[in-house]
């Protein structure tokens, strides 16, 4: 077999091979790893800025909204619940706007949306605390009427017509109240049926009380002494007015009995000043006759203008 001699075209084509099999390679390893590496950090660094941005928000929410709680409490305790929108609004304004002041440029934009949802919150939340507050008033105000008319209903010197009228009062400002939508339907009619039944109860202690007096008046002009009287009273059948004409005869027996020893100490002084004045008169001593005679026809006039009292005490 003849062997052939290489020459100067193989050497040519075999140089060409060998360029052709390094292409694609990598002239430098160490430098696409630097490469990666920084895209890597890049990434790295932007996250962090971005958790940075975040945390600092968050912050600022958390101290913002501290202050909009302590904004809530001092305008609620404000008499006009009416102002309590705009008192916000005009707070909570401020507090965001220093909030986000100190912030750096990509966290001020992201503190801008979040300060807008804050205060939108916070106006809502004031609008509702304003309208609970204004219902609670209205309750007040019905609630402050009912009071001043049971009073008046309550008032042993009022008659029947004030009584009418102060009932007739709480139920216009009820009325009124819940036309307004300040007060409900149920709470109106609690107050309205609070204020009646006090009349009613009023009415029927009116009544229990007249009865009782009068049918005290026809015992004592019946019965002449004082366990007759009590057994009359334990005689009637209605047990309310039973124990109300009880207590009423034990309570006028002991005025009368009362108002008649008063009247037999009196008698005893008048005996006893004429007594002296008669034992004056005896020893010489200057004494008005006519006077004597007064003093005595007073002590024995006053005893025998209440012989049965003098019996009873006896």
């Amino acid at each position: 077999m003849a062997v052939r001699i290489q020459g100067p075209d193989d050497i040519n084509q075999r140089r060409a091979s060998n360029q052709r099999g390094v292409v694609g390679v990598n002239p430098d390893p160490i430098g696409q790893v630097f490469e990666n590496l920084g895209e890597r950090g890049q990434r790295i660094a932007a996250g962090l800025r971005e958790q940075q941005v975040e945390s600092e928000v968050l912050r600022a929410d958390m101290d913002a909204r501290r202050e909009l709680d302590a904004l809530h409490r001092k305008i609620e305790t404000g008499a006009d619940p009416t102002q309590y929108e705009s008192q916000f609004q005009t707070g909570a304004e401020e507090i965001l706007r220093t909030r986000g002041g100190s912030m750096a440029r990509d966290a001020g934009a992201l503190w801008e949306r979040r300060s807008a949802e804050l205060l939108n919150a916070g106006v809502v939340a004031s609008r509702e605390s304003a309208q609970r507050r204004m219902l609670d008033d209205a309750r007040a105000s019905v609630r402050q009427v009912a009071e001043d008319a049971g009073r008046i209903i309550a008032d042993p010197e009022s008659d029947d017509n004030t009584r009418t009228q102060a009932l007739e009062t709480v139920r216009l400002a009820a009325r009124k109240a819940q036309g307004r939508g300040l007060l409900s339907a149920d709470d109106s009619a609690q107050f309205v049926t609070a204020a009646e039944g006090r009349l009613a109860e009023v009415q029927r202690t009116v009544g229990l009380t007249a009865s009782a007096q009068a049918a005290t008046d026809t015992i004592f002009a019946e019965n002449e002494t004082y366990e007759a009287r009590l057994r009359a009273a334990r005689g009637i059948e209605n047990p309310t007015l039973r124990a109300r004409v009880e207590a009423e005869v034990t309570q006028r027996q002991s005025r009368d009995n009362a108002a008649r020893g008063e009247m037999l100490d009196q008698a005893y002084e008048h005996v006893a000043a004429g007594e002296r004045v008669r034992r004056q008169h005896e020893t010489g001593e200057d004494v008005d006759p006519v006077a004597h005679d007064q003093l005595l026809r007073k002590a024995l006039g006053d005893v025998r203008s209440h012989p049965a009292g003098v019996l009873d005490d006896q």
